[in-house]
């Protein structure tokens, strides 16, 4: 109930805190908080995505944190969506500790000089300074101290000429313009849609990667791993862009340290983009390439820094996954029908027919593919390298052949053989000589499984 009395240029208003008046008031709150609810958003929001874009860079590299950062991602964005309702429970806590100060009820007195503010546990005086902003809202006139506390007065009570008065008593406080509706734009909806949609296809895309159950000796194709991770890299980049101007702007609008804010948000936006291009650069120094060949199968060429390239055979799996059928000596070696047995035994006999060759016409001219071959073994006895590379294949018949389908030859900068067994873009599993024993009887291989780190 409220009683209101008009004395010598004065107002005396009696209030009860009741039901109507806590709802006014946590209506003007949501109002009045427009702005800094959508800056809090905004910028938890886009903090989410930030970090999400981070935990797909960090997963395509086998980073460690990249869990870590997608978790991180989830709790932004869902702190985010509820800036509104945990705004309404805060609230609602300051205004029920109020009403229980008040006991619900206080009386106001406004004069020219301000406002007495009178409960049981006293009276003090407001001075029209001391307000910053006046409004109105529904049938309601509100006043706003510097403290943000809100005087509430209901217009219906009061009389044409208590009206009058008391607009003249506050006609110097300035009016405070209220927003009344929070709508996004359609360009807002829609670069809305554009996130979510990047968001669903980066988590599909992580999924399959992780979930798709690959046999032994079958690879991604190069547009899954590749192509495709540069495409969203590129899309992650651009809306990391977009949303960094977006949510600066917002925070311009807002007036309070802007400034300060939006140096702090550029940075961290400025770190995340480069973090992107860096993706893609790394992404896109994969040199490896695919050559379809008429008869369906694929040549997967692999270049090797100071050495021939690599060439291996596959057979189109599905439209995701090419399935290993042997090694290759170029991108016209297609014959399918070769397995990866006879292909080592053809090229075990035209090496060790080789070694021999060399050793009975050593003055004799040289192809350049022997010669890049032959600068590597030269130093090493002709008779050893024959028994190292039995020694491989024997092994590799004996007790690698069942898992491993690959039989690679190569070297390390040391200039030392070893064969490799296995190879994909997580891991490397490869044969190799270690020494002999002091008598000359025995001779040591070492298995080794590395992982590929980026």
């Amino acid at each position: 109930m409220v009683v209101e009395e008009f004395h010598d240029q004065k107002i005396i208003y009696h209030l009860n805190i009741d039901e109507e008046v806590n709802n006014i008031l946590m209506h003007l709150s949501s109002l009045k908080t427009i702005k800094t609810n959508r800056v809090i958003k905004g910028t938890t929001l886009v903090g989410a995505f930030y970090i999400f874009s981070l935990a797909f860079y960090s997963y395509l590299f086998h980073i460690l944190f990249a869990w870590i950062f997608l978790l991180l991602s989830i709790g932004f964005a869902a702190i985010g969506l509820s800036v509104e309702k945990l705004q309404k429970v805060f609230m609602r806590a300051i205004i029920n500790k109020e009403k229980q100060k008040m006991n619900n009820e206080r009386k106001y007195v406004f004069s020219k000089e301000g406002v007495d503010i009178v409960t049981q546990a006293g009276a003090t005086h407001n001075y029209w300074s001391s307000f910053v902003n006046k409004g109105e809202i529904e049938n309601h006139i509100y006043l706003v101290r510097k403290d943000n506390k809100v005087i509430l007065i209901n217009k219906n009570v009061l009389s044409e000429n208590e009206l009058l008065l008391l607009r003249s008593f506050i006609q110097d406080i300035e009016t405070e313009q209220l927003e009344t509706e929070n709508k996004m734009s359609f360009k807002m909806k829609a670069l809305v849609v554009v996130t979510m949609i990047t968001i669903i296809v980066s988590l599909i895309y992580t999924g399959i990667k992780i979930g798709y159950p690959l046999s032994n000796g079958e690879i991604f194709r190069l547009w899954f791993i590749r192509t495709v991770p540069i495409i969203q890299f590129l899309i992650l980049q651009c809306l990391n862009i977009i949303w960094t101007c977006v949510l600066s702007r917002t925070i311009k609008k807002n007036k309070k340290k802007s400034l300060l804010k939006r140096i702090f948000l550029w940075a961290v936006g400025i770190i995340v983009v480069l973090t992107m291009a860096l993706g893609i650069f790394v992404t896109m120094l994969n040199e490896d390439s695919e050559h379809y060949n008429s008869n369906g199968t694929v040549i997967v060429k692999t270049p090797v820094w100071l050495d021939k390239p690599s060439y291996r055979l596959y057979k189109e799996e599905n439209i995701l996954v090419l399935r290993f059928l042997r090694n290759a000596d170029g991108i016209d070696d297609i014959n399918a029908s070769t397995t990866q047995q006879e292909y080592i035994d053809k090229y075990i006999a035209k090496k060790y027919g080789y070694l021999e060759k060399k050793s009975e016409h050593q003055d004799d001219d040289k192809n350049e593919s022997r010669q890049n071959d032959m600068t590597i073994e030269s130093q090493q006895d002709s008779k050893k390298i024959k028994k190292i590379d039995e020694g491989y294949q024997k092994i590799y018949q004996t007790y690698i052949k069942e898992t491993d389908a690959e039989y690679r030859k190569d070297y390390n900068a040391k200039g030392y053989s070893y064969i490799v067994t296995y190879e994909d873009e997580t891991q490397i599993r490869y044969l190799m000589y270690d020494r002999d024993n002091q008598e000359g009887t025995k001779t040591q291989y070492v298995y080794n499984k590395q992982s590929i780190n980026f």
